[in-house]
């Protein structure tokens, strides 16, 4: 059974690289087709739809609007199979610390900021 580090689990938004904030969020379940509300991270920026979820990884969510596939990001831990987030970012490098979201995974990588 996964465990997923919950407690500590502190998205950054990938825009502003602020912590993210806990949320839900309504989303279409594939496997029913119905409106299920979706435990979510989202920026806490005014203005900025960036969310972060185990199920989704990040993506850009406006209520009311299909997502776009286009404004998402999706990495994989390779081990759990479960999205990255990024857990650390440094700005005087513009480098972004990507972590499993799984509760004692080791797997991490650095990355330079692209968006």
């Amino acid at each position: 059974m996964t465990t997923i580090e919950r407690e500590t689990l502190v998205p950054l938004c990938p825009r502003h690289h602020d912590e993210m904030k806990s949320s839900e969020v309504l989303r279409l379940d594939p496997a029913s087709n119905e409106p299920k509300m979706t435990p979510s991270y989202r920026c806490a920026e005014v203005s900025c739809h960036w969310t972060y979820s185990l199920s989704g990884g990040y993506y850009v969510y406006r209520e009311g609007e299909p997502r776009e596939g286009k404004e998402s990001i999706y990495d994989l831990c390779p081990t759990h199979h479960q999205p990255f987030y990024i857990s650390k970012y440094d700005s005087q490098g513009k480098i972004e610390t990507w972590r499993c979201p799984e509760a004692g995974c080791e797997s991490v990588k650095k990355s330079p900021m692209q968006r």
